[in-house]
């Protein structure tokens, strides 16, 4: 089947007389230029890991585990030996004249690449622009995949199917597949606090606390700068990155990033 009947569409006519359309899929939308916001979506697409051994990369499994130690019945094992994933997806990752040492590790998520690839395909064909922000960072050099249950950290395989389950987006990655496009300008990865202050956050604040009728709302205002725009290596504004595109017949440039 085409994907387009896998998938469907939903209309729901609002009491004010504007028409919304849900799509579950990018195909299902109809053609012309395309905006694009993805916050905090990359960051749940299901990943691969792998660490490179003196046979090549291996990909990291998860086996049954029954010994007494075992506090989830569940272990992380290496294969024993290539795998079609072990063959194909790190190269998806690792820049093209990247040397992996014995012991290095490699986490890919190839629905993040495919999914803004198809993006950037709509978009060099009908114009328009994307964004994605998310946690991240410009590689993909680490194991980040993580779960979060009741606003805290938990090991991953000891609350399966009951934790929220995260992984750090590998921009880098993105952005070099996305460089290939000749009809595609590409911006970023970028923190968070650069972007905002270069969209002028600053200014926002400013006439924010000018306004304010307390000290502690004013507190409150400032704290949340703060919190959104410092690049601390565990602050909101470090962490968060943001990647955009457009087409490269729109702008060579798109504002709030400083190339």
């Amino acid at each position: 089947d085409s994907p387009s009947s896998q998938f469907e569409s939903v209309k729901v006519e609002r009491e004010d007389g504007l028409t919304v359309r849900w799509h579950s899929h990018l195909s299902l939308v109809p053609s012309g230029p395309l905006i694009v916001l993805g916050q905090e979506f990359l960051d749940a697409l299901p990943v691969h890991q792998f660490q490179y051994t003196p046979d090549g990369w291996r990909e990291r499994l998860v086996d049954i585990d029954f010994s007494e130690e075992s506090s989830s019945y569940f272990r992380y094992v290496l294969a024993p030996g290539a795998t079609l994933q072990s063959t194909n997806l790190p190269k998806l990752a690792l820049e093209k004249d990247a040397s992996p040492n014995v012991g290095d590790v490699l986490e890919v998520c190839p629905d993040a690449i495919s999914t803004v690839e198809s993006v950037a395909s709509r978009i060099e064909k009908d114009g328009g622009a994307a964004m994605f922000i998310d946690y991240g960072l410009d590689h993909g050099n680490m194991l980040s995949l993580r779960a979060i249950k009741d606003h805290k950290f938990v090991e991953v395989l000891s609350e399966v199917g009951t934790a929220d389950l995260s992984c750090m987006v590998d921009f880098g990655a993105l952005r070099r597949n996305l460089e290939q496009r000749e009809g595609i300008t590409v911006n970023g990865p970028t923190p968070q606090g650069e972007l905002l202050k270069n969209l002028g956050i600053d200014t926002r604040l400013i006439v924010l606390l000018q306004s304010c009728k307390s000290e502690k709302k004013a507190a409150a205002l400032i704290e949340s700068f703060v919190r959104l725009t410092s690049l601390e290596e565990e602050s909101m504004g470090g962490v968060y990155k943001a990647l955009a595109f457009c087409s490269a017949q729109s702008a060579k440039s798109i504002p709030g990033f400083e190339e």
